[in-house]
């Protein structure tokens, strides 16, 4: 059935069913009827365990107390797991290589069994070595192979045994098909412990978050929330990458699908980067949902999870949305449509295309419209998961701070395919130039960024992206409104049917190689009743120039005309004169005149001839 769902979602898309399999291929939780969360708790059992914590108990006696109360809370059918390091052999030096290798699992990962675990943790005694990064690598294995899945690591101190070193180890849990998060817990850490950072530096690795417990109360409510945390909601994993607000800073996702975690709240937009090549096929995967669903109240207003693939200039390629209830998560895949393809930009075959160069991923959580009665989806950061395929560039170009000029006679020069940025108020004229050898086409591509605290419903603006030869004359040029919050885009490019100094363009704007203009401005309408002008802010504009050798259109291969075949030699008649305009009447009239001036002639002769005939001739001739 899954196979047919596929099949028909593939063709109704346009899509091949690899595509739409890799595209299904999303993070699930149980709310979905998929594999659910799962959690191994890792429990430091190393010697320093032994030593007496805040009010005079043993720190191991309180971990115990800490697992079993976590246990008892969690619901029922949970699946979750124990390891400890450190417990079967002694911290003497002697002993240090057999100790690094004692990580032991005591109970494995399947439903709760709140007397099992209880009895595994209460037959745990502290005794040897920390080994955390072999412990990170077997618990790694214990888990699921799909599925969220998430370790909650506590530990007094640091790792005694590296290499290997848990922080490296804990890198490459997050780029497996289906990542690990790692939650950290510092046990009784004094202040400046190395092991802190250690531990910060783990859950940092894996998108998990660390936590300190001073003592045993601490420690129990540090592991219930992350215990609760991995089993009960939505945890995004990968590496945790902060979306921004304008697609001007947007951060770079992995190409080749790994995930990226974030939070996004009601109302907020989100955009990330993707560099694409010429042949590219980019697709994406967004995912939201809840870590802690029991916040939300019942029947509460939805929202609604909005994605959208867009190219250099923010043109849509691919957007879709999903209803968010709060509570189960959501998710939607974006792809481009197999009728469209990815061309090197200037690319004479503008049909049908988008050019390669920097995408994007906008991410939008818009609240829903809430009848009476009905609460609002609660205001907070819910978890975000995010991964692209199909987009092949790791990190294009970094995008550089650039001063704008104010005039043509102090604008800096871009360099051909090196983004740009600076910020644009209401009123000003950004200024640019760029060098294009003869034999050349040239391109500009502009992006200027919203600000999501501007003024709602506010007057707009327009910005328009020009360019210019070294003269003044307008080679290009396009417009946009702007409300001042969503972000726009716009492109303006030389002529695709002849090169910049070529002989043929010589009256027009290209006609001379060398200095050519790139300007971006934003002008306040002033045909607005009743609405303010959008805020005046410093807006971020993002600008990249391209030169790129002249590439002709290729020419159509005309029709050959048929050779008619031999056919037999026949009279026709003459071709009817051009018609004078004259009534064909008068023709009429005028050849009866003649006819009968014809026969009046005629009788004329034949009455002479007769009487000729009847008068005898004085001398005949022969």
């Amino acid at each position: 059935m899954r196979s047919l769902f596929r099949t028909l979602l593939a063709l109704g898309l346009g899509l091949s069913p690899l595509v739409v399999t890799q595209l299904l291929s999303a993070p699930t939780t149980s709310a979905q009827g998929s594999t659910p969360p799962a959690a191994l708790i890792v429990l430091d059992a190393s010697g320093s365990m032994a030593a007496p914590g805040p009010g005079g108990t043993r720190l191991i006696d309180q971990a115990r107390g800490a697992v079993s109360s976590t246990v008892s809370a969690l619901p029922a059918g949970a699946q979750v797991g124990l390891r400890v390091y450190g417990s079967q052999v002694s911290s003497d030096a002697a002993q240090k290589v057999p100790g690094c290798q004692d990580s032991k699992l005591l109970v494995p990962v399947g439903p709760l069994n709140v007397g099992a675990m209880n009895a595994a943790v209460q037959s745990v005694q502290p005794n040897g070595w920390t080994p955390i990064g072999l412990a990170l690598q077997q618990g790694a294995k214990d888990l699921p192979t799909t599925g969220p899945r998430t370790i909650v690591l506590v530990s007094d101190g640091l790792d005694t045994c590296a290499p290997p070193d848990p922080c490296e180890v804990a890198k490459p849990l997050n780029a497996q098909g289906v990542p690990v998060k790692v939650e950290t817990i510092g046990f009784n850490l004094p202040a400046g412990d190395s092991a802190r950072g250690q531990l910060q530096c783990i859950a940092g690795a894996t998108g998990g978050e660390y936590r300190d417990a001073a003592d045993a109360a601490q420690l129990a409510s540090a592991l219930q929330t992350s215990s609760q945390r991995a089993l009960r909601g939505f945890n995004a994993a990968g590496t945790a990458t902060a979306g921004t607000t304008s697609p001007v800073d947007a951060p770079f996702l992995a190409a080749k699908g790994t995930a990226s975690s974030d939070t996004i709240a009601p109302g907020q937009s989100k955009y990330y980067a993707l560099g694409v090549k010429p042949g590219d096929r980019p697709m994406t995967s967004t995912t939201v949902g809840n870590d802690q669903p029991g916040v939300v109240p019942p029947k509460a207003c939805k929202a609604t999870l909005r994605t959208d693939l867009v190219g250099r200039t923010l043109s849509s390629a691919k957007s879709d949305y999903e209803s968010f209830d709060g509570r189960e998560s959501v998710t939607v895949g974006n792809a481009l449509p197999a009728s469209y393809s990815v061309v090197t930009p200037l690319s004479p075959d503008e049909s049908s295309t988008y050019p390669a160069g920097v995408w994007y991923l906008q991410v939008e959580l818009k609240p829903g419209s809430c009848t009476s009665g009905e609460p609002p989806l609660p205001v907070r950061g819910y978890q975000l998961q995010v991964s692209a395929r199909g987009a092949t560039v790791a990190q294009p170009l970094t995008t550089t701070a650039m001063t704008a000029g104010t005039a043509s006679t102090n604008a800096p020069t871009l360099t051909s395919q090196a983004p740009v940025k600076d910020t644009l108020r209401v009123g000003e004229t950004a200024w640019f130039a760029v060098d294009v050898p003869a034999g050349s086409r040239v391109e500009a591509t502009a992006v200027v960024g919203g600000e999501p605290t501007a003024i709602a419903n506010a007057c707009s603006a327009t910005g328009a992206l020009k360019l210019t030869n070294a003269g003044g004359d307008s080679v290009d040029s396009s417009g946009v409104s702007f409300d001042g919050r969503e972000a726009r885009g716009a492109s303006a490019h030389s002529s695709p049917s002849y090169a910049v100094g070529d002989a043929a363009a010589k009256y027009s704007s290209i006609a001379e190689a060398g200095k050519y203009f790139v300007t971006v401005n934003l002008k306040q309408d002033t045909s607005c009743t009743g609405k303010v002008p959008i805020s005046d802010a410093e807006y971020p504009i993002r600008i990249v120039a391209n030169v790129a050798p002249f590439v002709a259109k290729a020419s159509a291969t005309p029709t050959p005309t048929p050779t008619p075949s031999a056919s037999p030699t026949t009279t026709e008649a003459a071709p009817p004169t051009a018609d004078s305009g004259t009534s064909p009447w008068v023709w009429v009239g005028l050849g009866v005149v003649v006819l009968g001036a014809a026969v009046i002639a005629m009788l004329v002769v034949l009455t002479k001839r007769n009487r000729a005939g009847r008068t005898a001739p004085s001398n005949p001739r022969f």
